[in-house]
């Protein structure tokens, strides 16, 4: 029997390492119960448990999550709940933020799940950062779901990611203030890496890249997408044009480039 006087929480996931995790990093805030599949889960509820936080895996072995939370809110109406998936998709976050719930991609940081925690549970006063993407919003997350099943991206694809995160930085009166970090969450992206990708769309406009993308090295190869991303710091566009010009006919490194970026500045 837990500490009464300690928050509970409900860890529903069907993935045995899961289940550990939760135990392991959940265990400093309070009693932990584990339920592997959606009629544990409803067991654990209508036997009367008394839960503080929700924790629910989306895809399970003998249902979803979300037809768990709609269960679960009949008697839990507010009850805090994180939805956590691989496969977040704008269906889902929207679905899920009309049950109060809101959405992590797995795999997460501990210090995400922590952060979550601390805040619904009131130890931090962080505020609630609960954003319905607006439905142009869950459209580009599908576009940008499409280009991302090609694995690995080559330059063409990241520079067509990049112009799809450019829109969004753009136009917040459309998409929503905080639209890249909801894309980073709903496909499991790294944020700063897709605002990497903007920064290069943002330097080159479609022909100038294809036009980019034409040119070699003195050894007969392109540029990579490291090399764009290096020179996309560049501000001023004749610095980065001399910036390609060497880098093309010296056939700098991405290391050397970098280095001869921080020598030159942006003047």
């Amino acid at each position: 029997m837990g500490d009464l006087s300690l928050p509970r929480f409900l860890a529903v996931d069907d993935d045995p390492g899961a289940q550990r995790t939760y135990r392991r990093l959940l265990r400093k805030y309070g009693d932990v119960v584990v339920a592997d599949g959606v009629a544990a889960a409803k067991k654990e509820l209508n036997d009367g448990g008394a839960f503080d936080v929700f924790l629910f895996d989306l895809r399970l072995g003998d249902g979803s999550g979300l037809e768990l939370l709609k269960h679960a809110r009949h008697a839990h109406p507010s009850t805090p709940t994180l939805l956590l998936t691989g496969h977040v998709e704008g269906w889902v976050v929207n679905e899920a933020f009309d049950l109060g719930a809101e959405t992590l991609a797995k795999p997460f940081e501990a210090a995400r799940l922590f952060q979550w925690v601390e805040r619904v549970l009131g130890l931090t006063s962080a505020p609630v950062a609960q954003v319905r993407p607006p439905a142009a919003l869950s459209t580009r997350i599908e576009m940008l779901r499409e280009l991302l099943r090609v694995a690995p991206l080559d330059n063409l694809g990241r520079y067509r990611v990049g112009t799809i995160i450019a829109e969004l930085k753009a136009q917040p009166e459309v998409y929503g203030n905080g639209a890249v970090q909801l894309v980073a969450t709903a496909l499991g992206q790294d944020e700063a890496s897709l605002y990497r990708h903007a920064r290069v769309a943002e330097r080159w406009s479609p022909a100038e890249f294809e036009a980019l993308m034409e040119r070699r090295m003195r050894d007969g190869s392109a540029a990579t997408w490291s090399h764009l991303v290096v020179l996309a710091t560049v501000e001023s566009k004749a610095r980065r044009q001399q910036l390609l010009e060497r880098l093309l006919g010296e056939n700098l490194s991405v290391r050397r480039l970098e280095e001869v970026v921080r020598e030159l500045g942006d003047g």
